[in-house]
């Protein structure tokens, strides 16, 4: 059950966010012949919405990934990208910068 403030907002994510539904874009090792949006929640000023691969008529019961968007300025803006075993996209490129800047020249 979502509360009338969360609702409009959640209907204007959706607008935008469905642009990614049926787009095949790929995180994963195998491209999905679409996606969908799934669940959306909100937590600190910011929504998480899953978005689950669909593969020949059959959606994944597992999100592909979760984005993490937030409205700021009127606009909507991605906040960082969540993988189902807890990691996330900023916490990974953080690693990768840390391991170049230990890497010999």
């Amino acid at each position: 059950m979502h509360s009338k403030k969360i609702l409009p907002r959640k209907q204007n994510l959706l607008k935008i966010l469905s642009a990614l539904t049926g787009i095949p874009f790929s995180i994963a090792r195998t491209p999905e012949d679409h996606y969908e949006l799934g669940s959306i929640t909100e937590k600190n000023g910011s929504f998480r919405v899953d978005i689950h691969g669909v593969r020949s008529g059959a959606r994944f019961k597992k999100p592909r990934v979760i984005a993490e968007v937030k409205q700021e300025n009127g606009r909507w803006l991605f906040v960082n990208f969540h993988r189902t075993d807890g990691s996330n996209l900023l916490a990974t490129l953080r690693l990768l910068k840390q391991s170049r800047k230990k890497a010999p020249h």
